[in-house]
């Protein structure tokens, strides 16, 4: 539908407008499934972030924001974002998401 393009949209470019971070349009999916392996290497309090795993706990703990580590789907260097939400919820993830990595991006 109309709405659920509007939400791709809106999250790819977030998503993608992350230093570090690229990632395919999906066609035909409710999710995202960006390559985070800019940040793969990263520290932050003294922690090494050497997965998807790491970098989604992370962003759970530190931003409060949840995506599914793409190990799951036969990659470390990813993590799986869902769109299948309002844009309200789309907005404040993709802030904190922009947060979070910035904290990292220097490290």
């Amino acid at each position: 539908t109309a709405e659920f393009l509007r939400r791709r949209n809106f999250i790819y470019d977030a998503v993608t407008s992350i230093e570090g971070i690229s990632c395919v349009k999906p066609k035909g999916a409710f999710y995202v499934f960006p390559n985070i392996s800019g940040y793969i290497g990263k520290k932050f309090n003294g922690k090494t972030l050497k997965s998807g795993d790491d970098i989604a706990q992370y962003l759970l703990d530190e931003e409060r924001i949840v995506v599914v580590p793409g190990s799951g789907f036969g990659s470390k260097n990813h993590v799986r974002i869902s769109y299948a939400c309002s844009m309200e919820e789309l907005e404040k993830a993709a802030e904190r998401m922009r947060r979070g990595f910035k904290k990292l991006y220097g490290n």
